[in-house]
């Protein structure tokens, strides 16, 4: 009786860890085009320009949501406003070195239509970048400028769970229901860059 041999084909380490979706890469890389890939974390967001070589990907310009700071806006945890005004910021240091025009890169992540990542995604096209990406899945104009949560938080005020929720900004001494005020005086600044 002659046994049978099994052939089995393990996959790259980048997939067997959940880090790369290599169909999904392909498709990107086909385009001939730069990516800009957008990640979102507990605290931040990071946004890197890559350009593909054979050698290795090249990261020609990266950026963290953090660095809203500098420009006036303070709710830098990754919710819908910072996302988008990332975005914004995003753009227009890319548009500075000469870079106008990518594909929208999420790795692993499949974004939810009106989310963060759309909101990312509208930063860039409202700065004048150029992405291939359809306007149907962006979040609205008063989620983008934070009314959502302007009316949660009069809601935790009201039942007296502010102070657990939001203690950070009770410890900053920041007031988040002027967010939207905030959130104009920010993209302000920024589309001065």
């Amino acid at each position: 009786m002659v046994k049978k041999h099994v052939h089995r084909t393990v996959p790259h380490r980048r997939k067997r860890q959940g880090r790369t979706d290599y169909k999904k890469r392909f498709s990107l890389l086909k385009s001939g085009k730069p990516r800009i890939y957008f990640r979102i974390g507990s605290k931040d967001a990071i946004a890197q320009f890559i350009e593909y070589d054979q050698k290795g990907d090249k990261v020609l310009k990266t950026a963290r949501a953090s660095s809203l700071k500098e420009h006036g806006w303070f709710f830098t945890n990754p919710n819908i406003p910072t996302c988008y005004l990332f975005g914004f910021y995003f753009a227009k240091l890319c548009m500075k070195d000469g870079f106008n025009e990518a594909i929208f890169d999420t790795g692993i992540v499949v974004p939810k239509k009106g989310g963060r990542y759309f909101a990312f995604a509208k930063g860039l096209v409202d700065a004048g970048f150029n992405i291939p990406v359809s306007p149907e899945v962006f979040p609205s104009e008063e989620r983008i400028r934070g009314a959502h949560i302007a009316n949660y938080i009069k809601e935790l005020k009201n039942e007296g769970q502010f102070k657990e929720r939001f203690s950070l900004f009770v410890k900053n001494k920041q007031n988040p229901e002027d967010i939207e005020t905030q959130f104009d005086k920010t993209l302000k600044m920024l589309n001065s860059i």
